[in-house]
């Protein structure tokens, strides 16, 4: 079945927020984009306080949010996240923005991978992406 909620941008793209195929639900690559303005308007970085944040940690919080609200919908909570794949356009954002995650998940986060690739993402002004799967508790 396919997941959607009012709560996480919908996709222009063809795919689904989160997909369920039993008790694992695969998500749609997460980027901090609105699909309206490329990069969401809440995730970027303030240009009057460009050293008070990172683009990557704007990113990541703006994502989470996303997470929790695909999660709601499919049932579940991002406590039961399984994988998270990270992927990066620029490695000088890995650190802050892990760092960031590891904020957001203090005891027991998903098991990750991280990839650099080239650029851009299919959203230009994004910086990471990041592919989950969860599980859905019986």
């Amino acid at each position: 079945r396919t997941i959607h909620t009012e709560d996480a941008p919908t996709p222009t793209v063809h795919e689904p927020q989160a997909v369920q195929a039993g008790s694992f639900l695969f998500f749609s690559a997460q980027m901090a984009t609105d699909y309206q303005n490329g990069l969401a308007p809440s995730a970027r970085v303030n240009p009057s306080f460009p050293f008070f944040t990172s683009a990557a940690e704007q990113q990541v919080r703006y994502i989470v949010h996303n997470i929790d609200a695909i999660c709601r919908a499919a049932g579940t909570t991002r406590d039961h996240l399984v994988r998270r794949r990270g992927l990066y356009t620029d490695f000088t954002e890995f650190f802050t923005s892990f760092v960031t995650w590891a904020e957001e998940f203090p005891d027991e986060p998903p098991a990750s991978t991280t990839v650099r690739l080239p650029e851009p993402l299919l959203v230009p002004d994004c910086k990471v992406a990041i592919d989950l799967m969860a599980v859905i508790p019986d």
